[in-house]
């Protein structure tokens, strides 16, 4: 459950200064929050090996759907790029939290990344 906290909160933290407008430090705070989300990802697909360096070999340890979903999730600075990839990263998390918590009978989360996509789309 911690890596899906502290996921949760690198997101938010990331999400929250990309809406001051501090787009460059929103993409600095975008990979706080995709380190713990490959860390997700590796424990889904059981390729834990690189567990504190989640990043290291990818491109060959994980599956090529999950290395897609990954790209999808990177951006540059443009602001519409920016929110893109926060939202990519907010939709692959959720699929993996969802699938985790069931399988490991953990929290559910739901609520929580339910609100963070409202957050994301300006829904209330």
């Amino acid at each position: 459950e911690s890596t899906i906290l502290n996921f949760l909160d690198q997101f938010l933290f990331g999400l929250n200064v990309y809406k001051r407008g501090e787009c460059a430090r929103a993409v600095e705070l975008l990979y706080f929050a995709q380190k713990p989300y490959l860390q997700l990802v590796r424990l889904a697909e059981n390729k834990t090996h690189h567990w504190l360096n989640p990043f290291k070999a990818l491109e060959t340890e994980i599956s090529p759907s999950a290395y897609r979903q990954l790209r999808s999730c990177m951006t540059d600075l443009e602001p519409d790029h920016i929110l893109k990839a926060y939202q990519n990263l907010l939709a692959a998390g959720t699929v993996l939290i969802t699938t985790l918590t069931q399988e490991y009978e953990l929290t559910d989360f739901g609520v929580l990344t339910k609100q963070l996509e409202e957050d994301l789309t300006g829904e209330d």
